[in-house]
């Protein structure tokens, strides 16, 4: 029987890691569940490990080890909008300028390096005989901060305007316009059908976010757009998101797709395991 997929947020890791009872946690994760990695996940992992001094690497790269599972068996996941394009439409993933493949090998990278000064001086990778492969800091960092940009950029004309949220297709035909891609709207409805709880969380998000009676303080609140991307993979029937952040359940939990989200306390207690 193939085992659903299981993605972690870095949250999640975070609590892990540092539990008494991470080996147990663990065990009973993979007996459960085949953990695949998340592209913000690596992201925020990665821009952790990158701002710190290096004194940490051990440790943060431990978040790495937690999301992945085993190393062995290490499935990156697509771009959240480029894979619910690709697995609700049935048709083939918009280009993107990082692929799973490009996850995996920045892992590879990550997993080999000693220290941190290694992961800029270059690790050799296996096959390679002089060759030696670097991590390159400046494509995480763009790719995330483009992300919260745009995300924040939106919400603040929204709020300036005053303007309604879209109405569940026009809201995917915006999604799949920033990808290039032409949608209609017969798949526009496949599409969302799909997306129910970032289509929700969304709409939670804007709702704070344009009440001019609460001081919103758009920066502080950046990380919304890494939770949105998560709540993309749901359209995957055989995915559970983990999270230890209670506003993502939250912000999905009148969503179709709210028992596949998985509040990290809530569930561990529920096997009789003690975070």
């Amino acid at each position: 029987m193939t085992k659903p997929r299981l993605t972690l947020d870095t949250s999640c890791c975070g609590k892990i890691r540092d539990s008494k009872n991470r080996g147990l946690i663990e065990a009973h994760l993979d007996r459960t569940f085949r953990r695949v990695l998340s592209a913000q996940t690596l992201w925020e992992i990665l821009d952790a490990i990158d701002g710190g001094d290096g004194t940490h690497f051990g440790k943060d790269r431990e978040l790495l080890r937690i999301a992945v599972g085993d190393p062995n068996k290490l499935l990156a996941l697509p771009t959240p909008m480029s894979f619910a394009i690709e697995h609700a439409l049935r048709r083939p993933a918009p280009e993107v300028a990082l692929t799973p493949k490009h996850f995996e090998r920045m892992v590879t990278v990550v997993m080999k390096a000693t220290n941190r000064d290694e992961l800029y001086q270059g690790v050799r990778m296996s096959g390679a005989v002089r060759q030696l492969t670097a991590f390159d800091p400046t494509v995480v960092r763009t790719q995330q901060e483009q992300g919260e940009r745009e995300h924040v950029k939106r919400l603040k004309r929204g709020r300036a305007k005053q303007l309604p949220f879209p109405p569940p297709e026009a809201w995917a035909l915006l999604l799949a316009n920033d990808l290039g891609v032409r949608l209609s709207e017969s798949d526009a409805r496949k599409l969302m059908a799909e997306l129910d709880a970032a289509y929700l969380f969304d709409k939670h998000v804007w709702r704070v976010a344009l009440n001019q009676k609460n001081p919103y303080n758009f920066e502080k609140h950046q990380n919304d757009w890494i939770d949105l991307q998560q709540t993309m993979y749901l359209c995957d029937k055989r995915l559970y998101l983990m999270t230890s952040d209670k506003g993502i359940v939250t912000k999905t939990g009148s969503s179709s797709q709210a028992r596949r989200v998985l509040y990290l306390p809530t569930y561990l207690n529920a096997q009789g395991i003690q975070l």
